[in-house]
């Protein structure tokens, strides 16, 4: 994650221009546009305290335990049962596996 913030400067020109394009654009065409990168904004957050609070893991999260903890900011009982931890071994050989819990 840290590794695209080198591209955050180059990625502001897109999007300059796209906000310069709808910035033509007939009123309700904007509130639209902006509506979605706006809404885009507060998901991004959203996910971003889910993370801080531990209910997004980091590589072991599985579609089981985003939806059981899917409004939680902090995780829920049985979160912690429902996450799944890759097998890198088998991983590196191409082989999509999950290590077996204990």
């Amino acid at each position: 994650m840290r590794s695209f913030v080198d591209y955050y400067g180059l990625l502001a020109i897109p999007m300059a221009l796209l906000f310069a394009e709808v910035w033509n654009f007939r009123k309700h065409s904007k509130i639209i546009v902006f509506g979605i990168v706006f809404l885009s904004l507060l998901q991004s957050n959203f996910f971003l305290e889910k993370y801080k609070g531990g209910t997004l893991h980091y590589d072991s999260t599985s579609k089981a335990s985003f939806w059981h903890s899917f409004w939680d900011l902090r995780p829920q009982e049985g979160y912690w049962e429902l996450l799944e931890t890759p097998d890198y071994p088998k991983a590196l050989e191409g082989i999509d596996a999950i290590k077996k819990r204990q």
